[in-house]
């Protein structure tokens, strides 16, 4: 009991380092190629911030070569105007560049950080993996005391909400990259803002997809937290959770589910010793006729 119980247990924990490795990589590449694309953004941009000595230099060349075609022509200096750009001038950048800069240095911060914390994750599950030397039951303890820690401090929630981090990150960055576009090309920035609005409109409504329709697979940790705090607003719902609701929706539907699986295992299968099987097709006909399967159940246990 306790050698199935140490297999069973390692196949799960080989099975879930498995997947949140994946994610984790996939997660990391995709961060390292956004850091470099918004890097090549923020990387002119932010000059813009700061005074353009090279414009007022040209400023000032522009004034001396006034002041020299006046003195050449015999006109009074004082009717040379004055260039509004020297190095004493105060510089104050425009809204736009601000706010831009603001959107995409935060949204260059946000993948760096997510990207430390996946680093951060891959470690983990390094030393969670890695069992020391010992008997089969304490490394079996051993293998138990770390799944339980996992669970304890929610390190599969963690895994989870990074690429919520990564998504807020490029939301951000869109964003920025409207504003920017506002003063350069009014046109262009509407077009790309429509669009961000209709990519966000979209992630929203998968998101609230699997908590009206169970069925819906777009679920995510995002539709997961929505249906707790919907449980947090209404302490009188009946379903305690996200797995539940689904569970209920099986139970309704067991006896459809049951003719779709029946069908597609009878129409799919290549052996011929299925697709001839009358005990399937006489099984399909009857809940097709409204028997329920538990009652046929009943009858094919009795006859």
């Amino acid at each position: 009991m306790r050698e199935y119980g140490g297999h069973t247990l390692t196949r799960v924990r080989i099975r879930m380092v498995t997947e949140s490795r994946e994610s984790v990589d996939v997660l990391l590449v995709f961060a390292g190629l956004f850091s470099a694309v918004a890097s090549a953004f923020v990387s002119p941009t932010y000059q813009n911030l700061q005074a353009d000595y090279a414009r007022v230099s040209a400023s000032l060349l522009f004034e001396m070569v006034i002041i020299q075609h006046a003195i050449a022509n015999g006109s009074f200096l004082d009717n040379v105007p004055v260039s509004s750009l020297n190095p004493y001038t105060k510089f104050t950048p425009t809204t736009t560049d601000i706010w831009a800069n603001r959107l995409w240095f935060t949204s260059i911060s946000i993948s760096l950080a997510t990207a430390l914390v996946a680093v951060l994750v891959k470690q983990w599950l390094h030393h969670y993996i890695a069992l020391p030397s010992g008997t089969p039951r304490e490394r079996s303890h051993v293998r138990q005391y770390r799944y339980g820690g996992f669970q304890k401090w929610h390190v599969l929630v963690t895994v989870e909400l990074l690429p919520v981090l990564m998504h807020l990150a490029l939301g951000i960055f869109f964003v920025g990259l409207t504003v920017f576009l506002v003063p350069l090309r009014p046109g262009l920035s509407w077009v790309i803002g429509i669009g961000i609005v209709a990519a966000s409109a979209m992630y929203l409504i998968t998101i609230f997809l699997p908590i009206r329709y169970p069925q819906c697979p777009y679920r995510t940790l995002l539709s997961d937290l929505l249906y707790y705090l919907y449980r947090y607003i209404t302490p009188g719902a009946e379903i305690s959770s996200f797995d539940d609701l689904e569970i209920e929706a099986v139970y309704y539907e067991s006896d459809s589910l049951s003719v779709e699986s029946l069908h597609w295992l009878f129409s799919s299968s290549s052996n011929p010793t299925v697709r001839d099987c009358d005990p399937v097709d006489r099984w399909l006909t009857a809940v097709s006729n409204g028997c329920s399967e538990e009652s046929l159940w009943k009858n094919h246990r009795y006859s």
